[in-house]
């Protein structure tokens, strides 16, 4: 389950690394932008409900 956690922790970096991106954008781009509140970014693994479990069989 430790390759799981890994992939998930990967996952959730990804989408807070795309956020920061379009929030840093968003600045540049104009001036009505406003950045969310910090409640609203996601940032860590505790931020997503995890839904599922890949089921592994053996052939």
């Amino acid at each position: 389950m430790s390759l799981y956690n890994r992939l998930r922790t990967g996952a959730v970096e990804s989408i807070a690394e795309t956020f920061q991106k379009r929030v840093a954008t968003g600045l540049q781009t104009g001036h009505s932008f406003r950045i969310p509140d910090q409640k609203d970014q996601a940032g860590d693994t505790t931020d997503f409900e995890l839904v599922t479990w890949p089921v592994i069989t053996k052939p």
